[in-house]
């Protein structure tokens, strides 16, 4: 049974599709076009803006304004487009993709800023290139060289990317592939980590050890971004302390 979609109260939603069995399905320059034209294509005669998008080889990240029916129906003649041509360029059948697309709602300023500086760093974290704006298959890249074809130029416009040096993306878990999201989850579990230590005037990370207290605190904020179970939570804390004093 899937569940239902969250509206956004500003119908800007951050949007990921992923290939199935973590497959390339966008493994190489030619499939990475070929997905970019479609996105344009299914662009005609609807509602929707993207505002930023990265392309990587197994999964696609999409920053979108739009209604959630807009958005919806756009989603699905993209993955239905998509899917029918790598089916065919392969001579395979089935799934292309995990599942449904998935959808967060961006509904502040600064939750809209990380989410973007996220997108955007995605190329850079995989190591493909050192700097966030040399990756061709990224919105960046079309702002940077001022050719644009996803984006506009009321989003040029709408989008201060002084802004993105100013935000931490590790604030957040961002809907990913697995392998990111647990990268994410140790970010932000540094972060924390280290906030706290400084806080409290720690010399040492297995000082946490010794404050119930902290460690409550930590755990309670850490749970509060991650969504995971106390016990779990305090699992994790716990054996990245011990690993950090190991190492």
């Amino acid at each position: 049974m899937f569940k239902t979609r969250r509206v956004s109260r500003t119908d800007i939603y951050h949007v990921m599709i992923r290939g199935i069995n973590h497959e390339k399905v966008f493994g190489n320059d030619f499939y990475k076009h070929v997905i970019k034209g479609i996105l344009y294509k299914k662009l005609e005669d609807k509602n929707v803006t993207i505002m930023a998008y990265c392309i990587m080889d197994t999964h696609l990240h999409l920053l979108i304004k739009a209604s959630i029916e807009e958005m919806s129906l756009y989603m699905s003649r993209v993955e239905n487009a998509y899917a029918r041509f790598y089916n065919k360029s392969l001579g395979r059948n089935g799934h292309v993709f995990q599942n449904r697309y998935k959808s967060e709602c961006v509904e502040d300023e600064r939750y809209f800023y990380c989410c973007l500086k996220y997108i955007y760093k995605n190329p850079m974290k995989a190591g493909i290139c050192k700097n966030i704006d040399e990756y061709e298959f990224s919105s960046l890249y079309e702002i940077n060289r001022k050719k644009l074809f996803l984006l506009n130029e009321q989003i040029i416009k709408y989008v201060s990317l002084n802004e993105i040096d100013h935000v931490d993306d590790t604030s957040y878990l961002f809907s990913d592939v697995p392998e990111e999201i647990a990268m994410q989850k140790i970010a932000i579990l540094k972060r924390i980590l280290y906030k706290y230590m400084e806080i409290y005037d720690l010399h040492s990370i297995f000082q946490i050890y010794e404050k119930y207290t902290v460690l409550d605190q930590i755990c309670c904020e850490y749970k509060e971004l991650t969504k995971e179970g106390m016990n779990r939570v305090r699992c994790m804390v716990l054996q990245y302390i011990l690993n950090e004093q190991c190492a």
